[in-house]
């Protein structure tokens, strides 16, 4: 694979933060790498460890370092989970489809430290200390497209987190407008969430918990087959946060997609919308139009379905859960950051406190690649499982 599996794993040094200089504003740039008007708040001698980059652990529970552009090859053969690092140096020479490409590809795009300007450290502590008591659901999120925040009560809480929720959304896009101009164009903008408790054994749902491997469907209504794109930023300032995956959707689609009873000539199995979807769809745009905002959020079709079908199933099947193809797991350190698609790459974080996560929806037209998304490989039956080398 690119760049190599003998290359020396590159130490991330870890010794200052990277903070939101006068609130947030954003600075003017040259480049993908001047990324934001900031100003160093150096720490305390140590204080925090230096931290290398992301391991990866498969099944054999046997551990590598990373070098630092990308992963070595592991796995099934043929089947490496893609995983590229972007350093401030090695960012500036994108261009603007740089790191789109490496999304639509399926990779995990990895910042060693976050390009997105975070909150000054009273206000990371405030976060930290206060969202776990004050929690009323599963994360604390702001919805841009309301201006509104929930999962806070109490007024003067509310209020802050609202400010430093809405100002983090505010970076976040100034980021991804500038990175990736041509696939961000006519997206949504959704949620901006502080994640304050630990993952590890939370008391949730199956389909609600984060530690079981999936692939997110649905998000913020129909899609009708537009990309879900998730930034994230490891904020705690000494656990990392770690993640699982069992490989692409078109992996988990070859491997799982028959049993989960969402290919083609699955019994009652369709991807065109019929009269019904469609007049629902209409009655619930009429809604918005007389100014029910989110009444969009609970239309569906006939694709979203068939992805909630796959997400429900990785959740709800003992035998995929407890099945190991394609496993691998990876850590990422405090204070960097990464962005995926999650309808592309299978994931589950396994454990971690204390993360930035900005949700966006991608037009499927935007995409230059359509023919690899879900949406398209979910229109033909799979692939058949590789040959793998008399050597694997």
């Amino acid at each position: 694979m690119g760049g190599g599996t003998g290359a020396a794993p590159v130490e991330v040094g870890m010794d200052d933060e990277w903070h939101a200089s006068g609130g947030g504003g954003i600075g003017q740039s040259t480049g993908v790498s001047t990324l934001l008007s900031s100003e160093r708040h150096p720490r305390p001698a140590g204080s925090w460890p230096r931290l290398t980059p992301p391991r990866c652990a498969w099944k054999r529970h046997r551990f590598f370092s990373w070098p630092g552009d990308r992963t070595p090859g592991l796995g099934y053969a043929g089947e490496s989970f893609m995983f590229v690092s972007y350093d401030d140096a090695r960012l500036s020479g994108c261009g603007p489809t740089t790191l789109s490409d490496e999304l639509e590809k399926g990779n995990v795009v990895y910042f060693p430290r976050s390009p997105v300007a975070l909150p000054a450290p009273a206000e990371l502590d405030f976060l930290r200390e206060e969202m776990p008591r004050q929690l009323k659901r599963k994360n604390v999120s702001y919805y841009p497209s309301a201006d509104r925040l929930v999962g806070v009560e109490a007024p003067a809480l509310a209020e802050r987190t609202h400010r430093l929720l809405r100002e983090h959304s505010g970076r976040v896009v100034e980021f991804l407008t500038r990175a990736m101009p041509d696939f961000v164009k006519g997206w949504t903008v959704g949620t901006s969430s502080f994640r304050p408790l630990q993952e590890r054994g939370r008391n949730l749902s199956a389909h609600a918990s984060n530690e079981l491997v999936h692939v997110d469907a649905g998000a913020y209504g129909a899609t009708h087959g537009d990309r879900i794109l998730r930034f994230f930023i490891n904020v705690h300032p000494t656990e990392d946060r770690v993640w699982a995956t069992r490989g692409t959707f078109a992996e988990v689609y070859r491997r799982h997609g028959a049993a989960a009873g969402i290919t083609p000539g699955s019994e009652g199995r369709s991807l065109r919308p019929g009269l019904a979807n469609r007049m629902y769809s209409g009655l619930l745009r009429g809604a918005e139009r007389l100014g029910a905002r989110r009444a969009g959020m609970i239309d569906t079709s006939p694709y979203d379905r068939l992805m909630r079908q796959f997400h429900n199933y990785m959740k709800d099947t003992p035998a995929f859960i407890q099945g190991r193809d394609g496993y691998e797991e990876f850590s990422f350190p405090s204070f960097s950051a990464w962005m995926v698609l999650t309808d592309t790459v299978s994931h589950a974080c396994l454990s971690g406190q204390f993360a930035f996560v900005d949700t966006f929806l991608i037009r499927l037209a935007s995409c230059k690649r359509p023919e690899i998304s879900p949406y398209q490989l979910l229109q033909r039956s799979p692939e058949p499982e590789p040959m793998r080398s008399a050597a694997a």
